[in-house]
């Protein structure tokens, strides 16, 4: 007797699989949407204290997500976790689309890619929750919201798309082995390759387009840039008298007309992403500006202008940076905190003064010192005299430069060289 196929659409028209139907798209949806902010935040959080972005996660959570944004784990294979969640999510949906455009055929193929994808995709919801649950630092919570949509989704899978992981074993096993046969040689085996491949290409040209969003957004120089919004609110702030003493850190030629002053927190994301560029402004200028460091930590340990801590153990990296400046040191000391894959905790602070070859003993006696932390109270003082609340607060020459995206600092020191009549070079 001849055995007879049945072909079970990729949704089923039962009430149950609609309503699940409408639960899978409303959780896709979620996640795009929650994504995508996640994704524009990484790309904005180096500007999140001058230009007016909201942080969402601190506003309804009271807990920034920044900190997980931007953590050693937070980038894989060339793309930001969250870009890789968008991708995601819109190829879930390039492929549920897959048989409206090339036929029923592509019901089975379209359900197994489905369930590969959410299969993978769970097992990473798995690791990264753990890996929140290990180093609480790393909770954001909208990412834990986005772990639990993946997760909701590989168990809804089955009932919305009629598969489970024994249907998806044997359609892999047949799949292999038609892929070394005849078979794949067949018209409608064909056409079904061609439909994936599509797919594939659809997602792969994502993937590069996220890519060249992130290192544009985030890493490179700004690439299509409307310069003239920004010079002129630089022009409209007005221009400030700044105390610099002789104790602050600074790098550079005093008496240069290009003067740069920053006051910064070590526990500040934006800070540390303004950090690369500064890097890159004092690289270049061999020695021709005059770039000065002030502490202003958002942590009530030493700084009483606040209501709460919003950096606990600021201070404490703020102290230990004084402490490096004491032995000549600083800027290193300060390179070596923006740059390490975790907060300045102790044992950083402790295993970075030995990595600089600092002599420990003076190092832990300046920093508990009266004279370091009177050196941070002048910062501070400072810093409530210009109406600062926030970092980093950059000014050069005076004025606050209030966008500070990678690479404006630098366009708006080549104005101010331009205007000036003394050549620093």
């Amino acid at each position: 007797m001849e055995q007879q196929t049945i072909i079970v659409p990729l949704f089923s028209v039962r009430p149950a699989y609609k309503f699940s139907r409408f639960i899978l798209f409303l959780l896709i949806a979620s996640g795009l949407f929650i994504s995508s902010y996640l994704l524009y935040r990484y790309l904005n959080i180096s500007a999140e204290n001058s230009t007016g972005k909201i942080d969402f996660c601190s506003t309804v959570f009271a807990t920034s997500c920044d900190d997980a944004l931007t953590s050693k784990i937070s980038t894989q294979l060339g793309l930001p976790l969250a870009a890789w969640s968008v991708l995601f999510y819109v190829g879930l949906l390039l492929v549920l689309l897959m048989p409206w455009f090339f036929g029923k055929t592509f019901n089975a193929l379209a359900s197994s890619l489905v369930y590969f994808f959410g299969l993978i995709v769970f097992i990473i919801a798995i690791v990264l929750v753990t890996t929140m649950i290990i180093n609480p630092k790393l909770f954001c919570p909208l990412c834990t919201l986005i772990h639990i949509i993946n997760i909701i989704l590989f168990f809804l899978l089955p009932r919305t798309l009629d598969i489970n992981f024994g249907l998806f074993r044997s359609r892999l096993k047949y799949l292999v082995r038609s892929f070394f046969s005849k078979k794949l040689f067949l018209a409608a085996n064909l056409w079904k390759v061609f439909g994936l491949v599509t797919v594939l290409l659809l997602i792969a040209s994502g993937y590069f387009g996220l890519k060249i969003l992130t290192l544009s957004g985030a890493k490179a120089e700004p690439m299509f840039m409307d310069f003239k919004p920004i010079l002129k609110e630089y022009k409209s702030q007005p221009v400030k008298n700044i105390p610099v003493f002789a104790t602050d850190p600074s790098i550079g030629d005093d008496t240069s007309k290009i003067q740069v002053v920053v006051f910064s927190d070590f526990y500040c994301t934006g800070c540390k992403q303004f950090s690369y560029d500064l890097r890159n402004v004092i690289d270049s200028s061999k020695g021709e500006y005059h770039i000065v460091f002030k502490n202003y930590p958002l942590d009530k340990a030493c700084n009483p202008l606040l209501q709460k801590s919003l950096h606990d153990g600021a201070c404490a990296a703020a102290l230990a940076a004084e402490a490096a400046h004491k032995q000549g040191k600083f800027w290193d000391f300060h390179d070596a905190l923006f740059t390490a894959d975790k907060k300045a905790d102790e044992k950083l602070l402790q295993k970075t003064a030995m990595n600089l070859g600092l002599d420990l003993d003076q190092f832990n006696a300046w920093r508990n010192s009266d004279s370091a932390r009177r050196q941070i109270q002048q910062d501070i003082y400072v810093a409530s005299q210009l109406g600062i609340d926030a970092t980093p607060a950059v000014f050069l020459n005076g004025r606050l430069v209030k966008d500070l995206r990678k690479g404006v600092l630098k366009l708006l020191i080549n104005e101010e060289i331009k205007k000036s009549s003394f050549n620093i070079y």
